[in-house]
């Protein structure tokens, strides 16, 4: 009898174990997933909609439909594929008032129809100490890769051949008091 009952108290304790642990999908996979979703906002031209994967943070301090714009306008002509290739768990990382985790959506091998060939990458913030607004997308960068002179980053000309949208550092920059 007393093994009956261990026996059904540990079916029933495995079942609990098993049903709950599916968390939903992981911060990467959710991630890789927005950067899909950003991917056919761009390849779109919606600027709209691409919008409204940045922070609340970024949203108010920039124009972002400006900057969206010129971000699409990199581009020589119609996107025809792409490959998302790398989700990064940034470490966590601490400015002088909260604790902040950031990760890198890379996406290469997009290519347009005149040949094309250009990077993304996608700055997020998934968490953000107790301040909210700073959670969400901070930054946009897009470079074509054929004219983008990587063995100089500095050289001015580059500036043609790279847009961002956003700006990663101001949702870590705080004023001194």
């Amino acid at each position: 009898m007393i093994k009956k009952v261990v026996m059904v108290f540990l079916a029933a304790l495995l079942c609990v174990v098993f049903t709950s642990c599916d968390s939903g999908p992981s911060r990467y996979e959710q991630a890789g997933s927005m950067g899909e979703d950003i991917m056919e906002c761009i390849k779109n031209g919606d600027v709209e909609k691409l919008s409204g994967y940045f922070s609340e943070y970024i949203q108010k301090t920039h124009n972002l439909d400006e900057e969206g714009k010129a971000l699409l306008e990199l581009f020589d002509s119609e996107i025809v594929s792409y490959d998302v290739t790398y989700v990064n768990d940034g470490p966590t990382k601490y400015d002088f008032t909260e604790v902040y985790r950031m990760m890198l959506v890379k996406i290469q091998n997009v290519k347009t129809k005149n040949n094309g060939c250009y990077e993304v990458y996608i700055y997020y913030i998934p968490e953000y100490g107790e301040d909210e607004t700073k959670i969400g997308v901070c930054e946009i960068d897009i470079w074509n890769e054929d004219l983008y002179n990587l063995d100089n980053p500095d050289d001015p000309q580059n500036d043609q051949y790279k847009q961002s949208m956003g700006h990663y550092i101001d949702c870590t920059a705080y004023e001194l008091e």
